[in-house]
């Protein structure tokens, strides 16, 4: 087992990022819920974790993150050193079996820490993850050092208790097993580190290795460009389901406007009633889309009539009323010489809106 002992939260005398800050209360409430939560790398998974969670039983604590969350590690412990004031330590653990995670942290490629935590209000957060990281967003916020043993861990927790270590000096992580410091993340980008591919091209002839290095480059490339298709993917898709809410939100407007102009009855003679309005608005987009187009038509329909109506009443100031249930037909005078439909009984103005030919 290979334990870290790190900072989460840096003391008071840091300057938080905006929207990053965090009262005295907030900090309490974090280190008390830190134990037993999943350390994960570069927060993968973490939102759809949460929203998991906190459907589960467990609700979000270490155990219901763990069930849901991918993770490489576990917090086994945390706390608030009265010399550091304001500043969260934790020990953590990441599991054997995850030597490339290991390999990462050692080589300084994920020394950041990031805490991830959620709250509805002021000095009301919930712990959900920790999460290895190349570049932490808190200041100060690394992995402090490494240890194989529970006892090494807590003796250089006791060491950071008694006030020999603090958040507010940053320096590179340190191990019980050796005395030299391990290379951090800025030593690391100054000096990048071979990977083991890049060792196993080395040893290859110069012909060999330029053929896997070329299709390597060719792969990568691939890569890139389906990265490129993916991400382009994802905004029309937030596109399209923004113009369909849009037409929802259309529709649901122009079918109240219908429905203003209609009196009760021929509202349930026509089955244009409220409910009618909740069925369609989960029907296909095309569907919506295009009873849409019918009901704006019918609603811009009885607007003009209504118009009308109101202009043919009598002198300036005189009563005007409401529609009632027996509609009038208002026939402008520049429509007067078109012909009337073949039936032999008139079309009410619905009728005539949700004609297969529509005609004004």
């Amino acid at each position: 087992m290979v334990f870290f002992v790190g900072v989460v939260v840096g003391g008071y005398e840091l300057t938080e990022p905006a929207s990053y800050e965090l009262t005295a209360c907030e900090r309490g409430r974090l280190v008390l819920g830190l134990r037993g939560l999943p350390m994960s790398v570069q927060h993968a998974g973490v939102r759809e974790a949460v929203f998991s969670a906190g459907l589960s039983e467990c609700g979000l604590t270490g155990a219901g993150m763990r069930t849901v969350l991918p993770h490489a590690g576990v917090v086994r412990d945390a706390w608030m050193p009265a010399s550091d004031p304001g500043a969260i330590w934790i020990l953590f653990e990441v599991f054997d079996d995850y030597d490339l995670v290991l390999w990462l942290v050692l080589t300084g490629q994920l020394q950041g820490l990031s805490l991830s935590h959620v709250g509805s209000g002021p000095d009301d957060v919930t712990p959900v993850e920790v999460a290895l990281c190349s570049v932490p967003a808190r200041p100060h916020c690394v992995v402090r050092h490494r240890c194989t043993t529970f006892q090494e861990a807590f003796e250089y927790k006791a060491q950071v208790v008694g006030g020999v270590y603090s958040s507010l000096e940053p320096f590179a992580m340190s191990s019980s097993s050796t005395s030299t410091p391990l290379p951090s993340a800025a030593a690391s980008a100054a000096e990048p580190a071979s990977s083991r591919l890049e060792a196993v091209l080395a040893s290859l002839s110069a012909a060999d290795a330029s053929l896997v290095q070329a299709r390597f480059s060719e792969m990568m490339a691939r890569v890139d460009d389906a990265a490129a298709s993916e991400e382009s993917a994802k905004t029309r898709l937030e596109q399209l389901v923004a113009i369909k809410d849009t037409d929802r939100k259309m529709f649901e407007e122009q079918f109240s406007h219908l429905l203003s102009f209609l009196p009760a009855p021929l509202q349930k003679s026509y089955a244009v009633t409220g409910e009618t309005c909740k069925v369609l608005q989960n029907a296909a987009p095309e569907v919506l889309h295009h009873v849409g187009q019918v009901v704006k038509c019918a609603s811009a329909h009885f607007a003009a009539e209504a118009a009308a109506a109101a202009s043919s009443y009598g002198p300036r100031g005189a009563k005007r009323g409401r529609f009632v249930d027996t509609f009038e037909t208002v026939v402008p005078a520049a429509a007067a010489t078109v012909a009337a439909p073949p039936s032999s009984v008139a079309l009410t103005p619905l009728q005539r809106a949700l004609a297969d030919t529509f005609s004004a």
